[in-house]
């Protein structure tokens, strides 16, 4: 095998990873968790309580963009 050919086969772990990151972080996941972050950073920033009503409102959107993506 030579250098060109060695050099190629190594490529091929790195685009595949670099593929798959892609592929996870699409658009539905950043979405999903942009509701955590914002939650989060109301809580950090704005002194916010989290409280139960909050925590089953942010599933519900979560679980409502899970089957949004399935689709």
């Amino acid at each position: 095998m030579n250098s060109a050919s060695k050099y190629a086969l190594s490529k091929v772990p790195e685009v595949t990873l670099i593929f798959w990151v892609i592929k996870i972080f699409a658009t539905t996941l950043i979405d999903k968790g942009s509701v955590v972050i914002a939650i989060l950073l109301a809580w950090w920033l704005l002194k916010e309580a989290i409280t139960l009503r909050l925590i089953i409102g942010a599933l519900l959107i979560v679980a409502g963009l899970f089957v949004i993506a399935k689709k």
